[in-house]
């Protein structure tokens, strides 16, 4: 577990905050519980495992990237701690609606002269970023919030650009020609890559992305959309397979017809995962057009039926030479 306890890195959502200390619950039901509260000796992290007592670990504040790893798992731990369970130091935990503080709308009003209200704040704070806005100095762009290492939640304002700069690299990421024509031509990279978090050091798997309201590129952590897609038996009503799945969760496009829209109607579409939209993707096929067309971030062609999947290409005639 990292000195930092970016739990969400991990696969942990924020539940309930109060008295200083948040409450932590997994997106896998089976792992505990848990508390984080930080004071100016370290940082406490209070592991609750169902049936057994809870234990404190105490992280002194020692430099960036050093690590100390807790066993958080442990045997027989199969139900999940009910979230009313009081944070310790506490009196009463009241269960959150969202992975950050509302309070943090408060600080974005005086940081920046901006009401964030409805959808806006509550992007904010899940951790996604705003609609363009306009600050009170006239800047204008998306808010996000960063959670830094040592100085933990910080609000940022990603400026909107004129048009879309790719350096050589990112984040540690060589980008090919491929790289930059699919980023350019589609907004998504079109396959995960590792990555370093310029926060903490630490690699990570990610996807890439554009945004295309401010003209700068966007990550997408491979562990916030993964299990998504991993617990996806259908989607739009057709049933995925292992081998779609793997697909997806590589950044590749996959085609999927006759999917039920939300109003009812049939369709088709090419599948990816959206770094930007922070989710799936659906580029509409249109009507009638041929299953052979080549996905360009694919880089391979859909088969026109199942049975055509496994087909050997026929062998090419040989042409005889003029005389």
């Amino acid at each position: 577990m990292p000195t930092n306890f970016n739990l969400h890195r991990l696969g942990y959502q924020m539940t309930a905050f109060a008295n200083e200390t948040t409450i932590y619950k997994h997106l896998d039901e089976t792992m505990p519980l848990l508390a984080h509260s930080r004071t100016g000796d370290g940082q406490h992290l209070t592991v609750f495992n169902l049936g057994q007592p809870p234990v404190i670990v105490s992280v002194p504040q020692i430099g960036q990237g050093r690590s100390q790893l807790v066993h958080l798992r442990e045997p027989d731990c199969t139900t999940p701690l009910a979230l009313n369970q009081e944070a310790p130091g506490s009196n009463h935990v009241e269960e959150a609606k969202t992975r950050y503080p509302a309070s943090l709308l408060n600080q974005v009003a005086s940081q920046f002269g901006v009401q964030l209200t409805g959808d806006n704040a509550k992007r904010l704070l899940n951790g996604q970023k705003t609609d363009v806005v306009i600050t009170g100095d006239g800047s204008t762009g998306k808010l996000y919030i960063l959670n830094t290492p040592d100085a933990g939640l910080q609000l940022v304002l990603q400026d909107v650009r004129r048009e879309l700069t790719l350096k050589d690299s990112y984040l540690g990421h060589v980008f090919t020609d491929k790289d930059k024509q699919n980023l350019t031509k589609y907004g998504d990279m079109g396959r995960a890559v590792d990555l370093i978090d310029k926060q903490s050091g630490q690699k990570f798997t990610g996807f890439i992305g554009v945004d295309k309201d401010t003209k700068t590129l966007t990550v997408l952590r491979a562990d916030q959309i993964r299990p998504k897609i991993e617990r996806m038996s259908h989607l739009k009503g057709i049933p995925l397979n292992g081998l779609q799945k793997q697909r997806l969760m590589e950044g590749k496009a996959i085609r999927l017809d006759n999917m039920t829209s939300k109003a009812g109607t049939s369709f088709s579409a090419y599948v990816r995962v959206s770094a930007a939209g922070r989710n799936l993707r659906f580029d509409h096929i249109p009507t009638g057009q041929s299953q052979k067309v080549v996905s360009a971030q694919s880089g391979q062609k859909a088969p026109t039926s199942a049975a055509e999947e496994g087909k050997p290409a026929k062998p090419k005639r040989a042409v005889k030479p003029k005389p």
